[in-house]
């Protein structure tokens, strides 16, 4: 009966052992779980925390491209402009000197022309005077030798001979400068129809339309070319420049240089 009593007291003792091991292990089991949750709570949170950062990172990324992209568009747009400037001035330089190259060429072979009728005037003139010089030769030949300085001239008076010299001839008038005249400005110019293709290419290639008026003051040196240029008027840039040229291009004939001369243009562009 002992034995048996000592076998069920041992029994209860080792199953409440066992009881008391399985709750404290459980308790550290618990304590684990606690910490793992932690943790992991932890890791979300920094999970969450680097997705906040990617996203503001990605959209400042997002941001500089877009910033690239306006710069690169507004480089492109500023590139085209000055592509299209260049090339307008190389049309305009191009256009001027052809315009000056033709207008040159066409006086130079009137000069020519000027030249060969000058050259066969001078032949005329050197027999005519080649022929006179054979006159005054042949008349100074056979005129009488004459001795160098006055003659007197004997008169009778009656008493007495006298001797006189010729009253020397009176002097000349005193000269008189002519007054000066203002020459006018001339009216027609020599290369119109030349000169006005200048005009007619800008307002074909100018994007503005209706009608505009330039007046343009200039002054015409004494071989017809014009100088000190000043155009005014209320049209684009570009005809501004196609009148300045079509200014500068013309030629005039006159004989003195004069100045403050105008030229007023209306140009209608459709």
């Amino acid at each position: 009966m002992n034995l048996r009593t000592v076998g069920v007291s041992a029994t209860l003792i080792v199953v409440v052992c066992a009881i008391y091991g399985f709750l404290i292990w459980s308790g550290l089991q618990a304590d684990k779980l606690r910490e793992q949750e932690s943790n992991i709570t932890s890791l979300q949170d920094n999970v969450a925390e680097l997705s906040k950062v990617q996203r503001i990172v990605q959209e400042g990324l997002s941001q500089d491209v877009r910033t690239l992209e306006d710069d690169v568009g507004s480089a492109s747009a500023g590139n085209e402009e000055l592509i299209l400037e260049l090339s307008e001035r190389v049309n305009s330089m191009y256009e001027t000197l052809s315009a000056r190259l033709s207008i040159q060429v066409e006086r130079e072979f009137e000069e020519v022309l000027k030249l060969h009728a000058e050259i066969e005037d001078l032949s005329g003139l050197v027999d005519e005077l080649s022929t006179e010089l054979n006159d005054v030769r042949e008349e100074l030949e056979a005129a009488p030798v004459i001795s160098p300085g006055p003659t007197p001239i004997e008169e009778f008076t009656g008493e007495r001979v006298v001797s006189t010299f010729p009253v020397p001839p009176p002097p000349p008038p005193p000269f008189v400068a002519p007054i000066e005249v203002d020459v006018p400005c001339p009216k027609n110019p020599d290369n119109a129809d030349v000169a006005q293709r200048i005009l007619t290419k800008a307002m074909e290639r100018t994007s503005r339309t209706g009608t505009y008026a330039f007046t343009a003051t200039f002054g015409v040196a004494s071989d017809g070319t014009t100088y000190d240029i000043i155009v005014v008027g209320n049209g684009p840039k570009d005809l501004h420049r196609a009148v300045e040229r079509y200014t500068r291009a013309l030629n005039w004939t006159l004989i003195d240089e004069v100045n403050g001369c105008e030229l007023k243009l209306k140009l209608d562009v459709k």
